[in-house]
């Protein structure tokens, strides 16, 4: 069953050949080449039954196919003269296959076809400005397809951010107490959508989460072990919720944090930090983290009956704040 909001998985790896299409169009010098002209469009999917297991996708589907990349000797667009003929190689070796081969490319297109290959094409030119004008239209194509992929993805990253901010919400709302819905609005959801989504308006770099994971995507060497539409899913999944811990000032330990606060019964930030380092030395847990994972994403006073008392933890948080050096335990690569 697709996953909700998830993009139809053949318009996906449809998107991501035009996509790859366009960068090898990009990249093609054409040189004089006067007179008629072909542009061999070669297959870069195939669909066959996964050699890997997939899980209950296998299960709940005898006659599963899912998308394999093949990989070429050359780029994916191959020019020829009519008479020529070029011999090429292909492989396949994601989704737990290892099938290779060689064929011919003439005017005609392909000798003959890869085993479940997708698409493939001849596109004919009668000119040096014709081939120049197709190529292009190839890049622009290119080009609209990443902006489609990348608007495919709204509905399910929208999602994802949506069920972490719930998730971090049930750990708050077990800490303290109270109910917390979520731990981001609507207002809030929409900003790191659009951030996750089309990158910040001020980066000058590519900073769309989403659009460097479909430019990793273009890597054959990507699918090795998921089919597209899982690779997709548990990126997305972690990212988002990195996004949205990122967003409330959470660290990335502080699940961790909250849970040794939870299991240890600590009554101040120096008992939680006590039981906290003596469980995990190496960390080195300060008292700015510690209180970043006990309050993320909320004032001081709302977390405040998860400690007790009330006034002291405020006052004694606050000074153990100001004390700290902005570079005072910095935080570790370990995972949350």
């Amino acid at each position: 069953m697709r996953s909700r909001g998830f993009p139809q998985l053949r318009t996906l790896i449809e998107g991501i050949d035009r996509i790859l299409i366009g960068k090898t169009a990009e990249q093609t010098d054409p040189g004089v080449r006067e007179g008629v002209n072909f542009i061999v469009r070669l297959p870069t999917w195939t669909e066959l039954p996964p050699a890997i297991n997939v899980g209950m996708k296998a299960k709940k589907n005898e006659d599963l196919v899912l998308p394999a990349r093949i990989e070429w000797n050359v780029p994916p667009l191959v020019m020829v003269t009519p008479g020529e003929s070029v011999e090429v190689e292909w492989r396949i070796t994601n989704m737990g296959h290892r099938k290779s081969g060689t064929i011919t490319l003439t005017e005609l297109g392909q000798s003959e076809l890869i085993p479940g290959q997708l698409d493939g094409a001849v596109i004919g030119t009668f000119s040096s400005r014709d081939l120049n004008r197709k190529l292009t239209k190839l890049v622009t194509d290119g080009q609209s397809a990443k902006w489609e992929v990348l608007n495919s993805f709204e509905e399910y990253t929208r999602s994802k951010i949506t069920e972490a901010s719930r998730i971090l919400a049930q750990e708050f709302s077990e800490l303290s107490g109270r109910s917390i819905p979520g731990v981001l609005d609507e207002n809030a959801i929409d900003a790191l959508l659009a951030e996750m989504l089309f990158g910040e308006r001020e980066s000058k770099k590519d900073s769309s989460i989403v659009s460097r994971m479909v430019d990793k995507a273009l890597d054959p060497n990507a699918f090795n072990d998921y089919d597209p539409a899982r690779f997709f899913t548990l990126n997305l999944k972690a990212r988002a919720l990195g996004e949205v811990k990122r967003v409330i000032g959470d660290p990335h330990i502080g699940p961790k944090i909250r849970r040794v606060h939870r299991m240890s019964g600590a009554t101040t930030i120096e008992a939680v930090v006590a039981a906290y380092n003596e469980q995990y030395p190496k960390e080195h847990l300060g008292a700015k983290r510690a209180m970043a994972a006990l309050t993320a994403g909320h004032q001081l006073e709302v977390m405040a009956g998860a400690l007790a008392p009330d006034d002291e933890l405020r006052d004694w948080a606050q000074s153990e704040l100001d004390a700290v050096e902005p570079d005072e335990t910095p935080e570790t690569e370990s995972d949350a």
